[in-house]
């Protein structure tokens, strides 16, 4: 693999990242909208993370309408995105926590704080439940009825 070259562009997904807690809580609809935001930073060369275009139209052609702003919260409580609100007509920008900003500045990496791995634990937990199914009472035995004699 030494001195082989990647062809093509590409995001960095650092390993710590992609085992995190974080990242394994995050949704569907979660990782519809992350997948979108990576390729917003590929379509702009790599070069606009934190100034990151998604308008509501767009999210709601990859999410239910209902669901966005859900989406939305949970990504930015797992650490993985920021929001800047826009103001008026203005478009919210979106930052991709991992990755170094447009104006030079070093990652956030928000997810690996607390409150962050506290929040993807309490979803994993609140999924988990609602997976495991109650268990079954066993039937009652029919009883058998002799035949009097």
């Amino acid at each position: 693999m030494k001195g082989q070259k990647i062809n093509g562009q590409f995001v960095p997904l650092p390993r710590q990242l992609v085992i995190s807690t974080a990242w394994r809580a995050a949704s569907l609809n979660a990782r519809h909208m992350l997948d979108h935001l990576i390729e917003e930073h590929l379509r702009h060369g790599g070069k606009s993370n934190g100034i990151l275009l998604a308008p509501r139209r767009q999210l709601e052609q990859l999410i239910h309408r209902n669901a966005v702003t859900n989406t939305i919260n949970e990504l930015q409580r797992l650490g993985l995105i920021d929001l800047k609100p826009g103001l008026g007509r203005t478009p919210s920008t979106y930052t991709l926590t991992w990755l170094p900003h447009a104006d030079g500045a070093t990652p956030a990496d928000r997810w690996r704080q607390s409150e962050a791995e506290n929040y993807a634990k309490t979803l994993l937990a609140i999924r988990k439940q609602a997976k495991t199914r109650p268990k079954r009472r066993a039937r009652p035995k029919l009883a058998v009825i002799e035949p009097s004699s």
